[in-house]
């Protein structure tokens, strides 16, 4: 009795012993999936920093960049705008320089007009005396002073006035091209040509030649310019004479064809 009774209470005392090993293997097995997965999540985490710091090294690059860009283009802009400043610097330096320029060559144009203008006065004053007779062929060896004097004396019978000079102008091949040479005569009195010129185209109204106040090439160019029109004021009874530079009516006014 007692012997079974002591395997009995071997036998009991045994079956929770395999039943303590096999829980604690069950704690083992869990244990170990445990340290697996912290494993796992720590690998991941760990993947996941250094995609995190690539990321960031990558955003930094960018950012690096880009700042180098912007302050590219800040420098290049820098330098547009100082190039704008000189440039508007050089134009507005230009625009004082062309006009003073403008200004001084309107004066100096002013004062050649001007200049010019003096010296045709002085020109014309010179030519005061002077006669020009067109249309009478001068002969070769023509005595011009005793020519001038014997159509005075016939036409106009003067036969006291004093004649300075009188010799042909113009060129003296002229009269191949059917132009005869002028006689330009010069008086000692401006009283004198007056009233030679006042009865000039009375006297000389049936001949082929004309007596003209010899003008200068300025004077000239003004007495025809207006030709036309002082031929068709004529037409209408107005009789005008050119004399000191202008168009004059018979009170001496200076006439206006504008």
């Amino acid at each position: 009795m007692s012997t079974r009774a002591t395997r009995g209470s071997t036998r009991k005392r045994d079956e929770p012993a395999g039943h303590m090993e096999g829980k604690h293997g069950d704690d083992l097995d869990d244990v170990t999936g445990a340290s697996e997965f912290e494993a796992f999540v720590r690998e991941q985490f760990k993947k996941l920093l250094e995609g995190q710091k690539e990321l960031q090294d990558e955003v930094r690059a960018l950012e690096d960049n880009v700042e180098k860009n912007v302050q590219l283009l800040e420098a290049r802009m820098e330098r547009m705008e100082k190039k704008m400043e000189a440039s508007e610097t050089t134009q507005r330096e230009s625009a004082k320089q062309i006009k003073s320029i403008t200004q001084r060559l309107k004066a100096t144009e002013q004062a050649v007009e001007e200049f010019q203008t003096k010296c045709n006065k002085l020109e014309r004053f010179s030519r005061r005396n002077n006669v020009r007779i067109i249309g009478r062929k001068v002969q070769k060896g023509e005595n011009c002073v005793s020519t001038v004097e014997k159509i005075l004396e016939d036409k106009f019978g003067l036969d006291h006035i004093k004649i300075e000079r009188a010799h042909p102008d113009g060129p003296r091949n002229s009269d191949s091209d059917g132009v005869p040479q002028h006689i330009l005569f010069k008086l000692n009195s401006y009283a004198d040509k007056v009233s030679i010129m006042k009865a000039a185209r009375r006297k000389l109204q049936d001949e082929s030649y004309y007596f003209t106040d010899d003008l200068t090439v300025t004077d000239l160019q003004e007495k025809r310019k207006w030709m036309e029109k002082v031929r068709h004021a004529y037409k209408e009874g107005k009789k005008y004479r050119f004399y000191n530079g202008y168009w004059r009516d018979g009170q001496g006014k200076v006439v206006s064809f504008d």
